[in-house]
């Protein structure tokens, strides 16, 4: 999602989140001439039986897929994406509102930025013809802000270098990095945790509230298994089926159920599945917690090897991982001088970062929930992380 400059001035730097509607609108569009292609087809193709008469429902399911994601888009763009990133030169930090006149806001001091660059992402599609085929490859140029802790804030999306480095340089040019910030209010947690906060240690739990994602699963298998059908009753009515479609078939059966029980598999865990962790005076835990209130999947980190609680803000992206927030360890001192150790091999099959799993939360809480914990451990331990 890119923003666009708002406001440039000495005091301020204001990026307002870009408008949806065009896409929204896109897609609603699209899904509305398909389920009118699929209701035609099925006038005119209801006397010739299955499996043609089927391909109307293929064609209406489609369209009520990208009807749905349109006038979802709107929704899941203002519940997730922040409105405004303002760059106060007064205050001396970078102010993350989520929506107008709203309270809830996530904060980055100046010195805790790093640097501004251009992040290229490439795009590979394939191009056909009658007489040649083959890839086109296309860029894009996402300015973005990188933090002394290595997350990155994805500021804009632009189709050409000269207007990504034009967008960053206004930036660089009206902004006063080495302003002194503001005492900034203490970090609150959203009441979708709950914080159970003792003298002996700080503890918080959540659920991942799984959203939309039942009913796009839903809707992709369905799709699925109507193509599944269509194709496999025209090669059987044609009388064509060989060892080399069986295989085909077979093959991306075996794919569609990995892809399903991937994703089925994350609902119903979140369902049954309480996350959390604490800090004391010395370590900080992960842990999982079933509907039995049965402890499980623990890892305790102890404080003085924690160098970074950090989260990437990257909208363009579609990962697992964005919707993570990530506690970073040190690299382990004194490593063995013989590469070839076993030592040396676990160090480097085993990740320093601890993902915590947080898809239900948008960008200004767990932006909130990142300078919480540096705040508790600081006040619980004196140990500082960025």
């Amino acid at each position: 999602m890119p923003y666009t400059i708002q406001e440039l001035n000495k005091d301020k730097v204001i990026l307002e989140r870009a408008a949806t509607g065009f896409n929204a609108f896109l897609f609603t569009s699209i899904g509305c001439i398909f389920s009118g292609i699929g209701i035609l087809l099925f006038i005119f193709l209801k006397h010739m039986g299955p499996p043609y008469s089927y391909f109307s429902y293929l064609f209406f399911l489609f369209g009520l897929i990208a009807i749905y994601a349109g006038a979802n888009l709107s929704r899941q763009t203002k519940k997730t994406i922040p409105k405004f990133i303002i760059f106060d030169n007064r205050k001396g930090y970078v102010q993350i509102q989520f929506a107008d006149d709203s309270p809830e806001s996530g904060y980055i001091p100046y010195p805790e930025i790093d640097s501004f660059f251009i992040d290229i992402k490439e795009q590979t599609r394939s191009t056909g013809g009658s007489r040649s085929s083959g890839f086109t490859t296309t860029y894009t140029y996402h300015p973005t802000l990188q933090k002394k802790d290595g997350s990155k804030w994805e500021l804009s999306k632009v189709n050409s270098k000269s207007k990504a480095e034009e967008f960053i340089n206004s930036l660089k040019d009206h902004l006063q990095l080495d302003k002194v910030p503001q005492k900034l209010p203490e970090p609150v947690l959203t009441n979708k945790m709950e914080n159970e906060t003792s003298r002996d240690k700080a503890v918080v739990k959540w659920r991942n509230n799984p959203g939309s994602a039942p009913v796009f699963i839903t809707a992709f298998c369905m799709l699925f298994i109507f193509m599944g059908y269509i194709i496999t009753s025209s090669f059987l009515k044609a009388g064509d089926i060989s060892f080399f479609f069986c295989f085909v078939a077979g093959f991306i059966f075996i794919v569609f159920l990995i892809v399903v029980y991937s994703k089925f598999s994350k609902i119903i865990r979140d369902y049954k599945t309480k996350y959390g962790f604490s800090i004391n005076s010395t370590d900080f835990k992960y842990f999982e917690e079933d509907n039995k209130g049965e402890i499980k999947n623990t890892k305790t980190i102890p404080l003085k090897d924690m160098q970074g609680v950090y989260f990437n803000f990257q909208p363009s992206e579609i990962s697992d991982q964005i919707t993570s927030l990530y506690i970073q360890t040190v690299e382990k001192e004194n490593a063995p001088n013989d590469k070839y150790s076993i030592e040396t091999f676990k160090k480097i099959f085993t990740s320093t970062n601890l993902p915590l799993d947080l898809s239900d939360l948008n960008a200004v809480e767990k932006l909130e929930l990142e300078r919480w914990i540096q705040y508790t451990i600081k006040k619980r331990s004196g140990v500082s992380v960025l």
